[in-house]
């Protein structure tokens, strides 16, 4: 399971950008505990700033800084996938796989 979420805001917003990703990674922070990052973007940058670890939001959460001139920016968190080997078709009560 993972979580995703993010803002765009007009450059003149009054919207804490710090306090905002806390509180959007907080809102998300139950979908996943294995990993979490966050990435912004400000004018005039050619590409996002990309800040990740493998560690929990909660490891995150008070180390989160947004410049106020960041106008975008994404939350992600991800967990761990528990199995990714294929599993064995199933059989139906008649005998045909499902």
């Amino acid at each position: 399971m993972c979580g995703i979420a993010g803002y765009s805001v007009r450059a003149r917003s009054s919207v804490e950008r710090t306090l905002a990703a806390q509180a959007l990674l907080a809102g998300i922070a139950e979908r996943g505990a294995d990993a979490v990052g966050y990435a912004y973007r400000a004018p005039g940058e050619q590409y996002p700033t990309v800040v990740k670890q493998r560690t929990p939001a909660s490891e995150l959460l008070e180390r989160i800084s947004v410049p106020d001139t960041a106008h975008q920016l994404l939350v992600h968190v991800r967990d761990y996938t528990k199995d990714t080997r294929r599993s064995a078709p199933t059989t139906t009560p008649s005998g045909t796989a499902r």
